[in-house]
């Protein structure tokens, strides 16, 4: 558990992931995973732009980059009230 704990750290700072593997069938399956991954457009120095709110907070700090088919969650904390439109 520590070193998942360890590796989840790594993939955070580093802006990595981290595919957990039990067996060797586990590992073909992430080895397979990740090289799909890899094979699609990859969306790097992710940024954000709030219209119309003032945004105290966001989270992640640093917004990892993004392979095809995978989400990015993001949450922020807004000062103000109203419509916002993030790009």
């Amino acid at each position: 558990m520590q070193d998942l704990t360890f590796l989840d750290e790594l993939a955070k700072k580093y802006s990595g992931t981290v595919r957990p593997i039990k067996d060797a069938d586990d590992a073909a399956l992430a080895t397979a995973e990740l090289l799909e991954d890899f094979s699609w457009p990859l969306y790097k120095n992710v940024q954000l732009a709030f219209d119309g709110v003032s945004v105290d907070e966001v989270y992640p700090l640093a917004l990892p980059n993004v392979t095809a088919g995978r989400q990015l969650l993001i949450s922020e904390n807004t000062r103000t009230r109203g419509r916002a439109r993030s790009s």
